[in-house]
């Protein structure tokens, strides 16, 4: 089995298709050494054109010959596309011509397949979950000391690196003055806030470096930009509290490595955030979302519908 996939991904970025893309591979590689991938839109002695995202398709020229051909093509949708990625097709549009061109359309979480298909996508479409690393993103292993020698009761992070409104730093940060309110008023060992990633703008790296404008003498720490998933394992099992109160974020890698690796979760009960957060923990490995793609991969080639 080969694999055309749409577009590949720089390294160096923790965002969530990189993450996804990186996980496949691996994952793959590891489990299924026999499925081939390759990035060349030129190539014609392929099985299968597989669409990470409708986001990285600038042009339909390949997809139309891979449908000349006879390719079987997958299309993961992993949200909805935004004006600001999609500045030459309509973004919705451009999803569901892709849909349409597609003979299976996968999304990441229950929520996605219902929200994000809006009663006019085609009736096609199935969910495979995302799954973590559990080589990288675990309980056991080093962690990075954030307590600067100090005992807290609690570490809460905040991973964060884009400005989209909906990821709601703001309310991270309200959350975690709550938090730091009831421990002082109760009398319990003190909690400290550790933000990780790119800060988006200068609105936010001058908040930052204002304390976030707390005003109780709240303990925060930013800690600048993380470049592997090995550091975010690192980070994450540094501390014991994520902060995720996303709004309809489709499928949050984030909340399953946080939970590998041990953390408590507060998120938002929007999106795919609550479905993250409750499936069996010897679900979310690499074997299990891998083997739901090779089986689909596998239906699509031998008509197995």
């Amino acid at each position: 089995m080969k694999i055309l996939i749409s577009h590949k991904l720089e390294k160096g970025s923790i965002g969530g298709m990189t993450r996804f893309h990186e996980n496949l591979i691996n994952g793959f590689s590891n489990y299924y050494p026999d499925v081939r991938f390759t990035y060349d839109r030129n190539c014609t002695n392929y099985d299968i054109l597989f669409i990470l995202t409708p986001t990285s398709i600038d042009s339909f020229d390949f997809i139309d010959n891979a449908k000349k051909l006879g390719k079987k093509i997958v299309l993961r949708i992993d949200n909805l596309c935004k004006p600001s990625r999609n500045k030459r097709y309509r973004p919705f549009e451009k999803m569901v011509r892709l849909a349409t061109l597609a003979d299976q359309v996968i999304y990441q979480s229950d929520w996605a397949r219902t929200y994000i298909a809006w009663g006019k996508m085609p009736s096609k479409g199935t969910v495979i979950l995302n799954g973590v690393n559990e080589d990288v993103f675990k309980k056991e292993g080093k962690a990075r000391d954030l307590t600067g020698g100090k005992a807290y009761g609690d570490i809460f992070l905040v991973l964060t690196s884009s400005s989209d409104p909906c990821k709601r730093l703001h309310e991270s940060l309200a959350i975690f003055e709550h938090e730091y309110r009831k421990a002082s008023e109760g009398g319990t060992k003190p909690v400290k806030l550790i933000v990780a990633g790119r800060l988006p703008d200068e609105y936010h790296v001058r908040k930052m470096q204002s304390n976030w404008d707390f005003v109780r003498g709240e303990e925060s720490e930013y800690i600048g930009e993380l470049h592997s998933s090995q550091e975010v394992a690192r980070v994450m099992r540094g501390c014991t509290q994520l902060l995720f109160p996303s709004f309809n974020d489709a499928a949050p890698n984030t909340v399953l490595e946080a939970r590998a690796c041990g953390l408590n979760t507060l998120i938002s009960l929007s999106g795919g955030s609550p479905q993250m957060n409750s499936i069996p923990l010897h679900k979310i490995g690499l074997s299990y979302m891998c083997t739901n793609y090779y089986q689909e991969f596998d239906k699509l080639l031998n008509n197995k519908w």
